[in-house]
């Protein structure tokens, strides 16, 4: 009999596309289906992803070779080429398919341009040196040009049924289940289970349910309350590991609610950020005060810190000259630590005069309807950012606004712009380091959002699965799933469908 992974969760896939999807839950399927030249290993160093052998690169850093492996083959079973990633990064680039990951390949506004030396040779010329270079194309699916050339990429029919060269290979989507198989000619052999499914449920009580009664094996990011009643079930084991994401309440900074900054500190002031780690996480994370974690790489110890004070969020309010204000946060529909988050920054906020009403949206029309136009006030979502801190330029600098880049926030500051500029071409690591710390200050002071905390990442996982430890980002969670076994079978499941 087959053996077969269950992920039960409340977010759904989106369109297919690995050229224009934004969300992580699609992102997770996508990089089953599709390989990458560059990876991030458990630890996120950049390392040579599935379909790479190894790269080289010149000593003045403007040219970089890539050697693919000559055995990688695309699921129709013809071979991944060279000529395949020019035709990805190149779709990438084109401004008519209005990919979000374009920035990333723009040096001072400059093109980075790819080619194909030879069937298994891509070489990249950039126009300037490039920090962020190899943070671009990690975990960057590559595309069949003979599947995706000669129609548009937006609303192509292999959203639908995709051609990858993973580990794993599309089957169907059928309602609220989406299934893949093992792709048995991978060229890095075959994955020990034969079969994996996304479910959607309705909420993580479901899924949990779910989980305990046999019909799933994984279910991802259980609130402190769903992992308590996990705890000591028989055949389930709950699986911790960090989480380098931040969880944030965003402004709208081009809305007239929010274009006073003394406004967005007065609510930052309001917000008792500690007991939101109590009681929405249980005490499984910490306060955030900056987009990295405490202790990494990029961590800026000396940001502005916003304490809870609703005595000074009082007086900033009165100094900005605002009566009465009312605003409405949107958050993610289904996700209980977003939405029990929202509901207590309203509480927070009513305590120093201001009304604000929470609305949950699902993700993709959160995302479709309010991120990309920014037609919202304010927002309760997390960001999992890059190990390079290259998406600081997409979520902060002036020219990303959506749907262009990440900005989600309209944020606009000219000091920001010209850090990160230099931030991009800057190789010596600690100069680049003083830079990010500054826009890390700048950007906290200006308070386009408020960090609101680093949760510890709690899933829940049936003894029947065996897979490696978990990588340190959770956003990374199903990275070697293609190693991953199961003695369970899924005769139970069919009655669920």
């Amino acid at each position: 009999m087959d053996s077969t992974v269950v992920i039960a969760r409340t977010q759904d896939v989106g369109a297919l596309n690995p050229i224009l999807y934004r969300d992580l839950a699609t992102g997770e399927v996508l990089n089953r289906i599709y390989d990458h030249l560059v990876l991030t290993d458990g630890a996120g160093r950049h390392v040579p992803g599935r379909l790479l052998r190894r790269w080289h690169q010149s000593p003045d850093g403007l040219t970089w070779d890539f050697e693919l492996l000559t055995r990688a083959r695309w699921h129709d079973g013809r071979p991944v080429t060279a000529q395949d990633a020019v035709f990805t990064f190149e779709s990438i680039l084109d401004p008519a398919v209005g990919s979000a990951r374009r920035p990333e390949f723009l040096v001072r506004g400059e093109e980075i341009r790819f080619t194909a030396v030879g069937e298994r040779h891509l070489r990249a010329v950039l126009p300037a040196p490039y920090a962020p270079f190899l943070a671009a194309l990690a975990w960057r699916p590559i595309i069949p040009r003979h599947v995706f050339a000669g129609a548009p990429l937006r609303d192509h029919p292999a959203d639908a049924a995709p051609v990858g060269s993973g580990a794993f290979r599309f089957a169907r989507r059928d309602g609220a289940e989406l299934v893949l198989r093992a792709h048995d000619d991978y060229h890095l052999g075959r994955p020990p289970i034969d079969e994996v499914v996304w479910r959607l449920v309705s909420d993580q009580d479901g899924a949990v349910e779910q989980i305990l009664r046999g019909q799933a094996d994984f279910v991802p990011g259980l609130p402190p309350r769903l992992a308590e009643r996990v705890r000591g079930a028989d055949a389930v084991r709950l699986v911790r590991s960090l989480d380098a994401s931040f969880t944030y309440l965003g402004f709208n900074t081009g809305h007239p609610k929010f274009a006073d900054r003394r406004v967005r500190r007065a609510l930052c002031h309001a917000v008792d950020r500690t007991a939101l780690v109590e009681r929405v996480l249980g005490g499984e994370g910490q306060v955030a005060h900056s987009p990295f974690a405490p202790g990494g790489a990029w961590s800026c110890e000396d940001v502005p810190r916003f304490e809870h004070d609703p005595p000074l969020a009082r007086t900033l309010l009165r100094e900005a000259g605002i009566g009465d204000l009312a605003f409405t946060i949107t958050t993610v529909d289904g996700d209980e630590v977003k939405r029990r988050t929202a509901e207590l920054v309203a509480e927070h906020c009513a305590a120093v005069g201001v009304d604000v009403r929470v609305e949950a949206l699902p993700m993709a029309e959160l995302l479709r309807t309010r991120v990309r136009t920014r037609e919202y006030e304010a927002l309760v979502m997390a960001l999992v950012p890059h190990p390079d801190p290259v998406f600081l330029h997409a979520f902060y600098h002036s020219s990303m606004l959506t749907p262009v880049g990440w900005n989600r926030l309209a944020y606009r500051d000219g000091e920001v712009d010209r850090l990160l500029d230099a931030s991009q071409t800057e190789l010596d690591v600690a100069a680049r380091k003083v830079l990010v710390d500054r826009v890390q200050r700048k950007v906290v002071a200006d308070a386009p959002q408020l960090f609101l905390f680093h949760p510890v990442v709690v899933d829940a996982v049936r003894d029947t699965v065996e897979m490696p430890a978990l990588p340190d980002t959770a956003a990374n969670r199903f990275m070697y799933m293609h190693q991953w076994r199961s003695a369970g079978s899924r005769a139970d499941m069919r009655q669920l469908r």
